[in-house]
């Protein structure tokens, strides 16, 4: 039998304070955003006409902005100019657009009132070439019209021309009229200030003045739409929009997703940290130690789940370095950079706001109120590993899963789904494991068992598949006879042909079997078994990885079924030989022996 245990040195992270250290400042870094989405954003941005629209995709609104604006800038795509209204000597009611040089409005509109002559600004296009318009109620997006020229607001539509208008796809559901509205003006290409927030009546509405007499309102000019409009939202808005609306589909002909992660690489990892420093410096007036960045590193490849990715979540950073900084706001501290211990402290502050239940349960652990054995052996009882998702935070635990046989023609009977408490994945995973029983033992005599597959002590919902492994060694324990150790925990997806796929969620859920142990009674034996494939993502805290460097805590990786067995049992599974039998006293041949017993039992017992 071949057993591999990580060893510390795979799973540390290979970076050091001096790798930060060398990584020269930058005031201006690169969007944190993987370079599909890039060129895709920038594509679109540098395209124009009727229908050139883009629809980004992305984790988080903050972060979809800010990539967003980031391109743009870099871009300098459009044209931008000031709009200023002014009074037409011919017919009062129908003022005169200007167009003039960005910068130039306020100038222009001083000499003309000196002159004698009404007029405003508009649209100021020294502001920032891409508007954000978080309240697109028609008012806002298509401006109001008034019956002076001094009350009349652009709204964002006019303001952008040339530039810009980021939307939310949410805000768009919420409101239709301005949807409708504002794709008739894509298709048009130019809009009237008024028009279509009033219902397009152009000849003139009364309106009240302060001085409570009725006026008709101006009759203004159409305004030209060059520009590009973004709508950000997730993937279920974007599948909602281009399956239910064919409008969409002409007027938003590109599309960006955002990944949530890009690739660990020099670049990356330098952009990273000057982001990191530069907010700290910009926003909080503080200096982020080289330390501190490590930290944040850190945390960025615990996000991803990757130790070969960073996490691009920047507003989730953010929020870290703020509260890292708020540690301690004495005089004395402002001038001293954010240290380790405060970034470290953070985290830890971080995840206590939402550990209420996890400390719960492992209390319950401890107090031996939910049944757990961390050491010994048991027959049919296996720790399986579990996560809870706690609104933006999640944590692991174990859970004893147990199996039980005996003769009979039900096959297995999920518990879980007898009780209404197991989810569509869960049950088709119980489907895979009678195909991998039938497969490997059962080519030619029938199954004929009842077994009984249980998450004790669970009462809510059980779904996904990550278990699917943990129950099948509970059930191939029971079937055999043979104990498995109660010591190593196991996590992992099944196939039908007996291999171990990857799951999500690893290092919560190491993370969670071995506070229990903690609480329990550490050996220094524990340890959890995780698929091979699932390595790159084991990123652990630095106390686990200390116990892990010191031999205390154990990490192994798996391929089969087989290769868990042998770990949890000490028995050699054994494989097949030339005429199809399993070797003498291998785990397997035990398995095969005794379901033809429970199937000769069932036959006599039906006879």
């Amino acid at each position: 039998m071949k057993t591999r245990e990580l060893t510390a040195d795979e799973i540390n992270l290979s970076f050091s304070v001096q790798d930060i250290s060398n990584i020269p400042p930058n005031l201006s870094p690169d969007s944190l955003t993987d370079k599909f989405a890039l060129q895709a954003l920038e594509t679109s941005l540098r395209i124009r006409g009727t229908g050139m629209n883009i629809f980004v995709c992305g984790p988080s609104a903050p972060e979809r902005e800010a990539a967003i604006l980031k391109t743009a800038e870099s871009m300098k795509t459009g044209r931008f100019s000031d709009l200023v209204l002014c009074e037409n000597p011919e017919d009062s009611r129908r003022p005169v657009l200007r167009e003039l040089d960005a910068g130039s409005a306020k100038d222009f509109v001083s000499k003309e009132t000196a002159a004698g002559r009404k007029a405003a600004v508009l649209v100021s296009g020294s502001n920032a070439p891409v508007i954000i318009e978080n309240n697109p109620i028609p008012k806002r997006l298509f401006g109001s019209d008034a019956a002076a020229i001094n009350e009349i607001t652009a709204g964002s539509l006019a303001a952008s021309a040339g530039g810009i208008l980021l939307l939310n796809a949410e805000d768009l559901l919420e409101e239709e009229e301005s949807w409708k509205l504002l794709k008739r003006v894509l298709r048009t290409g130019r809009t009237v200030i008024g028009a279509e927030a009033s219902g397009a009546q152009l000849d003139g509405t009364a309106a009240r003045s302060n001085y409570g007499e009725k006026r008709p309102n101006l009759i203004l000019p159409g305004i030209e739409l060059d520009l590009k409009i973004v709508i950000l939202g997730s993937e279920g808005h974007f599948d909602h929009f281009y399956n239910t609306d064919e409008d969409f589909r002409e007027l938003f002909q590109f599309f960006a997703e955002l990944d949530s992660v890009i690739e660990l690489n020099d670049k990356n990892l330098a952009d990273s940290v000057n982001f990191f420093r530069n907010f700290s410096s910009e926003k909080l007036d503080r200096k982020l130690s080289d330390e501190a960045a490590l930290e944040l590193v850190k945390y960025s490849i615990a996000s991803a789940e990757n130790n070969s990715k960073l996490s691009t979540l920047t507003s989730e950073i953010e929020l870290l370095i703020i509260e890292a900084a708020a540690e301690d706001c004495s005089e004395d501290s402002l001038e001293q950079n954010i240290s380790a211990d405060q970034m470290r402290d953070a985290v830890i502050n971080q995840s206590d706001r939402f550990s209420l239940l996890e400390r719960r349960i492992i209390e319950d652990i401890k107090s031996g109120e939910i049944n757990l054995k961390v050491d010994g052996f048991e027959i049919g009882k296996v720790n399986g590993l579990a996560i809870i998702d706690k609104g933006p935070w999640s944590f692991g635990f174990p859970g004893l899963i147990s199996a039980r046989v005996a003769p009979g023609e039900n096959g297995l009977v999920n518990i879980e789904h007898e009780a209404g408490l197991s989810g569509e994945i869960h049950d088709k995973w119980v489907l895979i494991l009678e195909g991998f029983l039938r497969s490997r033992f059962a080519a030619d005599f029938p199954i004929s068992i009842f077994a009984s597959i249980c998450f004790e002590q669970s009462y809510s919902e059980i779904d996904g598949d990550s278990a699917s492994s943990s129950e099948l060694y509970a059930l191939l324990s029971a079937i055999s006879g043979v104990p498995i150790r109660q010591d190593i925990a196991v996590t992992g997806s099944l196939s039908q042909t007996g291999e171990i796929q990857a799951v999500g969620g690893l290092r919560e859920k190491i993370e969670g079997f071995y506070k229990a142990c903690r609480a329990i009674n550490f050996t220094g034996k524990q340890g959890v078994i995780i698929p091979e494939r699932n390595i790159k993502n084991i990123i652990l805290p630095d106390e686990i990885n200390e116990e892990i460097a010191a031999g205390r805590f154990h990490i192994y990786p798996v391929s089969t079924v087989d290769d868990s067995m042998e770990l949890l049992t000490g028995r050699e599974a054994g494989k097949r030989n030339s005429r199809g039998v399993f070797p003498h006293s291998s785990l397997n041949l035990l398995v095969e022996k005794n379901l033809k017993k429970l199937a000769a039992q069932a036959k006599n017992f039906g006879n």
